[in-house]
């Protein structure tokens, strides 16, 4: 219950900017720690070991970082989508 709250209220949109944006899945980082695998809301990246070496090796800093206007927008966008 808590790990769904969670990816719905702060995961899910950046997961979504990730996406929409074509970056790598950050949200591939956050796992369960008795699997080391990110949940079932996850589906920015098939192959998570690869998905996560993405994220590593992305030059973050190359971007500007996102508004929270901009991860709100994101939000919004999902849940008109459900």
């Amino acid at each position: 219950m808590f790990h769904d709250l969670l990816w719905e209220a702060f995961l899910d949109p950046i997961q979504r900017y990730c996406i929409d944006n074509k970056l790598p899945g950050l949200t591939s980082l956050f796992v369960s720690e008795i699997s080391g695998y990110p949940g079932e809301g996850f589906i920015a990246g098939e192959d998570v070991p690869k998905t996560q070496a993405e994220v590593f090796n992305f030059d973050w800093f190359s971007l500007k970082s996102p508004a929270p206007e901009d991860i709100k927008k994101e939000r919004k966008m999902n849940h008109s989508k459900t």
